[in-house]
Formats: C-alpha cells, structure tokens, sequence
C-alpha cells in the first residue's frame, strides 16, 4: 500500500491527464482508481467492478521489463482481470477514451 500511495503523489503526464480525464467524463466518473495494488501487482487504474485494469506501458521498455509485464499479466489474467495496455506516448485522450469506453463494453460486470 505504501508503494501505491508514492505513485499517486508522483503520476506521469499521461497518467495526470487520464486521470483527469476519466473522473471527469460522466462515462467513467466514479468507476476508476489510481495506482491500487492486487496481490504482489500495483494496477495503474482499476474498474474493480469490470475487472478492468488499464496499464501505462512505457515506450522504451526494455527485455526484462517486458518479461516482468507479461508475468503480472498472465497473474491478474488467471484471477480474471482484464488488461488494456496504452503506450506511454500516446497524447490524444479521445481515441484512448474511446478505447476504454470499447473495453468497458466488452467488460462483463458478472465476471469474476
């Protein structure tokens, strides 16, 4: 819990403006929050409800990291989450968020 707090007080550009974005658009208000940990994971955003974790992945991202990734994937898979990974340099929030809304959709909130 601790780690998830640091995060919240030290989020990237991207992660602001989504954030932002997703507590103020009525599509997502109240449904989305920041940096919750699941198990040993840390999720970017969490629609706990949906199931749904939204994760920031990082341009540059190197071979062990992306090993680390797919590892934490294949966990939070296994106990049914579902994962919509967005490159860190995407800057255009309405596709994102139309991406989100899409995965929202496709999202069984009787999943568990």
């Amino acid at each position: 819990k601790g780690l998830a707090r640091l995060l919240r007080r030290n989020p990237t550009e991207l992660e602001r403006s989504l954030w932002k974005a997703l507590t103020n658009d009525k599509r997502f208000a109240g449904q989305f929050k920041r940096n919750v940990p699941i198990g040993p994971h840390v999720t970017d955003f969490l629609a706990q409800h949906l199931r749904l974790i939204l994760e920031i992945v990082p341009a540059d991202e190197d071979g062990e990291a992306l090993a680390i990734r797919q590892t934490r994937h294949a966990w939070l898979s296994a106990r049914n989450y579902r994962i919509v990974e967005i490159n860190s340099n995407e800057r255009e929030l309405d596709p994102l968020l139309a991406r989100v809304e899409e995965a929202m959709r496709l999202t069984s909130p009787t999943q568990s």
